[in-house]
């Protein structure tokens, strides 16, 4: 199978370098494994997590810290969040573009959330999109708590990234103190400018930002994040730009990609997805990198009758095995699917027997540590404004 580009292989780009090998040409030293109808291998994780595997059979309203009071936690656009770190516990944080088109975070850890905290003072354009630094590393390896927020200006279309440090986690259902800057906006590039929202992940000691331009292709471009270090965004630098493969003929991608990762040492490679149009038709593919090279796209099956209304989200949950996914149709339901990383989806489902519909797309966190849920999506339902609603499996948010 082709290589779209080539990869530079030091001490850590052999390990990496032969886990896309495997990737792209399957088991090595095993025989030819039946391709499933995504063009991967044919199993996959199994059923969508059922009704009962998540807390209440439900969605819960999120809350947030006003004063002394709490209220319920508001977002403006299409929510965005990622899985963060606090000190001995995970956590969650919510990225938004403002009504003055600034970036506000507000964070939770077996919490309500803190109050928004606006990120400087520069304008944007599209809903941000954010990942700890620590992301890539299992617990007990000295952690930053620090957190990269990535927008597309209003100006230029460009990509721009800022560093906080996430505030100090408190006792039990005490929101986390405000974060505090390290690192104001700079450009991601100067020569790129995107059509999209960005998507982020951290992996193997590096951030990957991933775009649409107007040409409709996909891009991406790495970061160095040093581990270990006080400051590990500073230690590191810029890379290439990479564009994706071209989406098999006819389908074109549109909206806003997205990607997940587990952590590099368990041999699984990040996941970027789009959505796509062929004519009237609407359906999502994916494929597999390091931030160099790319294996080919695959499309993801969806139920007969159902056309997606939104992007797909992803996340990794606890077991940092397996990859889920969910997406708003048109009939306003929400689906979701697991699959083992790398590997097809099973059969997407609607979540839950009720009727609850929403307006946009549905943002997914999966925990990493401890007390962290091991799945949380976050949806708008319908009639609540841009009230925030969340359902979660294992322990989370209270």
């Amino acid at each position: 199978m082709r290589m779209n580009q080539a990869i530079e292989r030091g001490s850590s780009g052999c390990a990496i370098f032969a886990a896309l090998v495997v990737a792209l040409v399957g088991c090595i030293g095993c025989g030819p494994e039946p391709l499933s109808a995504e063009g991967e291998g044919a199993s996959s994780f199994g059923e969508p997590l059922r009704n009962r595997d998540w807390s209440s059979n439900g969605w819960s309203l999120a809350t947030q810290q006003s004063g002394t009071s709490t209220v319920t936690l508001q977002v403006l656009g299409p929510p965005s969040a990622c899985e963060t770190r606090f000190q001995v516990s995970g956590g969650t944080s919510f990225v938004q573009r403002n009504a003055a088109d600034r970036i506000d975070v507000s964070s939770a850890s077996r919490s309500a959330f803190n109050p928004w905290t606006t990120l400087g003072n520069k304008t944007f354009s599209s809903r941000p999109a954010c990942v700890t630094l620590d992301a890539p590393y299992d617990a007990g390896v000295p952690l930053t708590y620090q957190l990269a927020v990535v927008g597309r200006s209003g100006f230029g279309n460009a990509f721009w990234i800022a560093i906080w440090q996430l505030g100090q986690n408190n006792p039990y259902n005490v929101p986390p103190n405000a974060p505090s800057q390290v690192y104001d906006w700079a450009q991601v590039s100067s020569t790129d400018s995107f059509a999209s929202a960005p998507a982020l992940t951290a992996f193997a000691g590096n951030v990957l930002v991933v775009g649409r331009k107007s040409n409709n292709k996909l891009y991406v471009r790495s970061h160095g994040v040093v581990a270990g270090s006080s400051d590990p965004w500073g230690g590191g630098s810029w890379g290439s730009t990479y564009e994706l493969p071209a989406l098999p003929t006819g389908w074109t991608a549109t909206g806003d990609p997205t990607i997940c990762s587990a952590p590099s040492g368990l041999g699984y490679l990040p996941t970027i997805a789009t959505r796509a149009t062929n004519g009237g038709s609407t359906g999502y593919f994916k494929l597999s990198t390091e931030g160099t090279l790319f294996t080919a796209w695959s499309s993801i099956s969806l139920p007969t009758g159902v056309t997606p209304a939104s992007d797909l989200s992803m996340e990794i949950g606890k077991d940092r095995t397996r990859i889920t996914g969910y997406f708003r149709a048109t009939t306003g339901r929400i689906y979701q699917a697991s699959a083992t990383i790398g590997q097809s989806f099973a059969p997407f489902a609607v979540m839950f027997s009720n009727s609850d519909t929403f307006t946009d797309g549905p943002a997914a966190t999966g925990g990493e540590l401890f007390v962290d849920p091991a799945h949380m999506v976050f949806a708008k339902k319908t009639n609540e404004s841009n009230d925030i609603r969340f359902a979660q499996s294992g322990q989370g948010i209270e």
